[in-house]
């Protein structure tokens, strides 16, 4: 069962909604307040909890009145979740935010999924400036939106840097490089700074083209480790052609480092090369 709630007057959102239940094989059933208790005074815990059994998703619409539709929206999420903790509903419906007061989301995915189509990759709606991302249905304003988006989940990756996470895990590191890495357009050549317990100190860039081409000798990777007196490190670089493939120039800087840290008694962990994912390969580094 899929319920829909439509507190203002629409179309296009409501027959959308009413496909993507038919799609997913849901029976659909439009809530009209103004036929219902809740005209009689009906609390909304009450109505949530009842709408809510054996029910799939919750579609909600609601953008008449700033400062109501969002409240209303978590006012439904909260009472359905007190249902489910007191064993009234046998489980918790997904709560769709179809518009509201503060947002539009379906708009802005539909934004979204057509400049990307547009752009053939999200890396090259990344990488676009904002004159180019004003087609069809993007106007400025969204376009600037957009940018601001991207270069907020970039700055959100830079200061999770300067939080010290533990890397004790190839997929650890990854995530704290990905983001950085993704737009590059030359090899980018990382140094990861560790202390005993695995907790990041800094990362170093130390080149930038080539490995093979620019660095050219171990004590260019281990000059800042001893700095910062760190007792482990990663290496990592990207490829911005997306393919993680091992060079052999790459195996065998690799191996000098591993041979160099040794002799310095510091721990090299590990060295990942970042790249894209494809439907062959699940993962974005290796």
């Amino acid at each position: 069962l899929a319920v829909s709630i439509f507190r203002d007057q629409s179309t296009r959102t409501r027959f959308s909604f009413a496909s993507a239940a038919s799609l997913l094989g849901l029976t659909l059933m439009d809530l009209d307040e103004t036929k219902s208790q809740v005209a009689h005074g009906e609390t909304v815990r009450e109505t949530a909890n009842m709408i809510s059994f054996l029910t799939e998703a919750i579609g909600i619409r609601d953008d008449m009145y700033v400062g109501e539709g969002h409240e209303y929206m978590a006012e439904v999420s909260a009472a359905v979740a007190q249902g489910v903790e007191e064993g009234g509903l046998p489980q918790k419906p997904a709560i769709l935010n179809l518009q509201c007061d503060r947002d539009h989301p379906t708009q802005t995915m539909a934004d979204l999924m057509h400049v990307r189509k547009t752009f053939g990759s999200l890396e090259a709606l990344v990488k676009a400036p904002v004159d180019e991302l004003r087609v069809k249905s993007v106007g400025r304003n969204k376009a600037i939106t957009l940018k601001a988006a991207f270069s907020l989940a970039k700055r959100m990756a830079d200061e999770l840097r300067h939080e010290s996470p533990v890397l004790d895990t190839p997929e650890k590191l990854a995530v704290l490089l990905h983001e950085g890495n993704r737009l590059l357009e030359v090899e980018h050549f990382h140094v990861v700074l560790v202390n005993a317990k695995r907790r990041l100190i800094r990362v170093e860039t130390l080149a930038r083209g080539t490995l093979d081409s620019l660095v050219t000798h171990p004590r260019d990777v281990f000059r800042p480790v001893i700095s910062a007196n760190a007792s482990a490190v990663f290496l990592a670089h990207n490829h911005p052609s997306g393919d993680t493939t091992s060079s052999e120039a790459d195996i065998r800087f690799t191996r000098d480092i591993v041979r160099a840290g040794k002799l310095l008694k510091i721990d090299v962990l590990d060295h990942i090369i970042l790249g894209r994912c494809t439907t062959e390969r699940g993962k974005d580094y290796v």
